[in-house]
């Protein structure tokens, strides 16, 4: 098992490399800090980023997880393993779940103005500070809360 730090901010950050995208949304629902390089980017750009932003990698990119000490190579295919996975490393966050944009990363705040008429009935209503999109504590909220409950060890 990785022996994970904190990075400077007190905070656990992630790089999930581009084979996983699915994973690193999961990873952002569940409160942590996921940069999750868009396009083609180089290996040593996401190594150098993740160097000097204390960030682990989680990769598919077996060459990338040998030059990177403090890497995670992930083997498997399937989401629902993935996530197992990732469990046994890091724990499921209780305190920061679903304050994270699963599409940018920016955090998520409770919005006080004015709701849009589609989440009217909503009491729960949040924005992203960086990509504006909005979320609300939907049935969608409650399917993927329940999943995130249920993370634990792989059988084996």
């Amino acid at each position: 098992m990785l022996k994970t730090i904190l990075s400077k901010d007190g905070e656990i950050k992630l790089t999930v490399d581009q084979m996983l995208g699915k994973l690193a949304r999961w990873i952002r629902l569940m409160g942590y800090d996921v940069y999750y390089p868009a396009g083609s980017v180089p290996d040593n750009e996401i190594i150098e980023r993740s160097r000097s932003e204390g960030r682990i990698i989680i990769t598919r990119d077996y060459g990338m997880y040998q030059k990177y000490p403090m890497s995670i190579f992930e083997p498997y295919d399937d989401i629902d393993e993935q996530l197992r996975d990732f469990a046994m490393h890091f724990s499921p966050k209780t305190r920061d779940r679903f304050m994270r944009c699963p599409v940018c990363n920016g955090r998520l705040v409770k919005l006080s103005t004015k709701v849009p008429s589609y989440v009217e009935n909503h009491r729960d209503v949040y924005v992203c500070t960086q990509c504006h999109k909005i979320y609300w504590k939907g049935s969608h909220y409650r399917r993927i809360y329940k999943r995130i409950e249920k993370l634990g060890p792989k059988r084996r």
